[in-house]
């Protein structure tokens, strides 16, 4: 009978400790296993939402001020230094900050930025214009080099920036055009394509620098200015590293700059509905003295502009 009793006791015993083991495997189940995986994957999910995609900045050892230190996280066009961050003014640009950053085709810098570093928007390539700032008091080396596009420069400074020079880190070194706070921008948009007038003793150009539509077979617009349509140039890296796959030229298309469409891979076609009176040059004004063929092939043509051939212009009457 004690034998019965001790036996039915260590039954319960052993059950009871099962039970309660198997209570904390689960526990412990619940702790390090799927539960904890999907609080991880709702945190990053979260985090990844709440991400704001903007510029780089370095607070100063004196803690007053923001240096702008690089492109960071931001995957605008047009890019906007503010006047301040975090309260604080934005004084300086750092040195190599957006440095060979295809993205950017114009910038404005705040009014309380100081000084812009050595290289700091260097081969930009598809820079198109550019406004310095009214604090602005130095420009380092080679800080706006090889931006072959930068075609206007807005000086709100007191630094003397003149068109076609090579001083204030090349700022205006490929510039047609600068001018201050009494002046007014010669760029302007119709459709998907930004335009660029320019005049020069007495004559009126017209480019083409930039095209912000998503189509990678496009056909060029014909471009009407005060009621009347006009004639334009390609310009310089105005397709600079796009995707366009095809491209009709219209008569209106009077020149094609070396360049215009450069590194635009997957370029196959170009098509010009003109196909006459076409001769090459570096310039409408320094032209061969024969006609070229080159445009006649779309494919031809297209394979030289995409290797960053061009220089093509028709002479109009």
């Amino acid at each position: 009978m004690k034998k019965r009793l001790l036996l039915l006791a260590l039954t319960i015993v052993c059950s009871v400790c099962l039970c309660l083991g198997l209570t904390a495997c689960d526990a412990l189940s619940g702790i390090l296993g799927g539960d904890s995986d999907s609080t991880s994957t709702s945190t990053s999910s979260s985090s990844e939402d709440n991400t704001v995609k903007e510029l780089e900045y370095t607070l100063s050892t004196d803690g007053a001020s923001y240096t702008v230190s690089s492109i960071g996280t931001c995957a605008d066009s047009d890019i906007v230094i503010p006047d301040t961050y975090n309260g604080l003014p934005v004084t300086a640009i750092a040195e190599s900050a957006f440095k060979v950053k295809m993205q950017v085709e114009s910038i404005v810098i705040g009014n309380n930025v100081t000084s812009i570093g050595s290289g700091a928007f260097y081969n930009c390539h598809k820079l198109i214009s550019v406004t310095i700032g009214s604090s602005v008091t130095s420009i380092g080396s080679s800080a706006f080099y090889g931006c072959e596009k930068l075609i206007e420069v807005c000086n709100l400074s007191s630094l003397s920036i003149t068109a076609g020079s090579e001083d204030n880190g090349y700022v205006a070194d490929h510039a047609l055009y600068v001018y201050t706070a009494s002046g007014s921008s010669n760029l302007f948009t119709q459709g998907d394509y930004q335009f660029f007038k320019y005049t020069s003793k007495g004559n009126t150009t017209y480019y083409l620098v930039r095209y912000t539509g998503s189509s990678t077979a496009i056909t060029l617009p014909s471009l009407t200015v005060d009621g009347s349509s006009v004639d334009y140039e390609i310009y310089t890296n105005a397709f600079y590293n796009g995707d366009i796959v095809s491209a009709y030229l219209p008569e209106c298309v009077i020149g094609i700059a070396k360049g215009s469409f450069n590194n635009c891979f997957d370029l196959t076609s170009v098509t010009v509905a003109v196909t006459t009176g076409w001769y090459w040059g570096t310039s409408r004004y320094t032209l061969s003295t024969e006609e070229t063929s080159d445009v006649a092939s779309p494919s031809v043509l297209a394979e030289s502009l995409a290797a960053g051939g061009g220089g093509y212009y028709r002479v109009v009457d």
